[in-house]
């Protein structure tokens, strides 16, 4: 198992160079900009992709909820009763019983291949986004190619999948649900589904997938580690970014949230959305959930904010039951975090010994290969920060270095 020491980080972002723990680093083009690899950063064309998926998930049962809630006064007081007041809240609405529901959804994403230099039998990284978040955290329209992860990924030769989770984007915004459908065992249902395709069918890429890596940002990732522990086949490796074990943080997060019915929230672009889908309630409580704003630039926050995407009462309230060990999967893991990561970690991953994120290294007793990565000086919303690009290039380091 291999672990990269917060001062070879540290390293990294000064002298962009980490070749004592990731030997393939020292191998990038001394004509290609200090933060990508050899073919650089403008080496990426994108096409889009729709898909069509159709899953039947054993969906948790809510009772004397408001499924369809349309009052931020709603959204609160479910809030305050689910923080603090948990053990009451779960026993008047949460028995702990599931029932199927089936659903059909419209997904669109992009996939993004390099333009020239594609790397014989590479894995396909498929990337899945977190809550306020669409495809485009995976390529952040900011400063360029520089803070996008699939400009980055196709300067190594390696192709993408990026899309849009359901309630993001341009897929489909269910108006309806906010308890019962839209939750997250749907969710990892349709993450499976998706795998599923870019395994056995040419939709993405036009092509079958036989290597797939899947790469997750906070809800993201917790849906990628469900997938590892249900269908562990469907995955050669995972890099799972924002997310460690804790759960104890929850509570701040939605506070500091302020979290509001969209269409009630000036200042976002979004906000035509139905009124089950709730994002923060300002730029300051993005901030405070996402970012460590001593490096981040304030114009990579007002993108942020201004495309800022929504999440139900139904995902929030379930995002906490999805996960559970995987003790089958044998491939490579990555976990990489900012160590001022508010929602898992209180906004100081190194308070334990070991640090937080290595609590995920008992999920994975089975993996071929177990990298723990804290990124200094960093927030919750890791590409969004000066760190980001360097965050993409430790997560291809890892991904080249075990020959994914």
């Amino acid at each position: 198992m291999l672990a990269i020491s917060l001062q070879s980080v540290l390293a990294l972002i000064a002298a962009a160079t980490l070749a004592s723990a990731s030997p393939r680093l020292d191998q990038r083009s001394q004509d290609a900009s200090a933060k990508s690899g050899p073919l650089g950063l403008n080496n990426v064309k994108c096409s889009d992709v729709t898909l069509r998926t159709s899953v039947t998930t054993q969906n948790f049962d809510f009772v004397n909820v408001i499924d369809n809630y349309d009052s931020s006064d709603y959204v609160t007081s479910t809030f305050l009763a689910f923080t603090g007041r948990k053990e009451q809240w779960v026993a008047e609405h949460f028995p702990g019983t599931r029932s199927p529901v089936s659903s059909t959804f419209t997904l669109r994403g992009s996939y993004c291949e390099p333009i020239r230099g594609a790397k014989k039998g590479s894995s396909l990284l498929l990337a899945t986004h977190g809550i306020g978040f669409n495809r485009s955290y995976w390529r952040f329209p900011y400063k360029g190619p520089e803070y996008s992860f699939v400009n980055h990924a196709a300067s190594y030769g390696y192709s993408s999948f990026i899309y849009d989770r359901i309630g993001t984007g341009k897929s489909d915004i269910p108006a309806t649900g906010g308890f019962s459908r839209m939750q997250s065992p749907t969710e990892v249902g349709v993450l499976t589904n998706i795998l599923e395709q870019a395994r056995n069918s040419s939709v993405i890429g036009g092509k079958k997938h036989a290597r797939i890596v899947g790469i997750g940002h906070s809800y993201g990732s917790g849906q990628t580690l469900a997938v590892t522990s249900a269908r562990p086949e469907l995955l050669d490796g995972v890099a799972l970014t924002g997310l460690t074990p804790a759960t104890e943080y929850v509570p701040d997060t939605i506070y500091s949230g302020a979290y509001t019915p969209m269409r009630e929230i000036a200042g976002i672009e979004n906000r035509n959305r139905p009124s089950i889908w709730i994002a923060t309630g300002s730029r300051t409580s993005l901030v405070q959930n996402y970012i460590d704003p001593d490096n981040a630039d304030a114009e990579a926050v007002n993108i942020a904010r201004r495309g800022e995407e929504g999440v139900t009462l139904g995902i929030y309230t379930t995002l906490g039951n999805i996960a559970s060990p995987a003790p089958a999967f044998n491939k490579p893991v990555l976990v990489l975090n900012g160590n001022h990561d508010l929602p898992f970690c209180g906004s100081n991953c190194e308070r334990t010994v070991p640090p937080l994120p290595e609590g995920l290294r008992a999920i994975y007793p089975a993996a071929s290969n177990f990298t723990s990565v804290i990124i200094p000086n960093t927030g919750h919303g890791i590409a969004l920060h000066r760190s980001g690009p360097d965050s993409h290039e430790i997560l291809l380091d890892w991904v080249i270095s075990n020959g994914l």
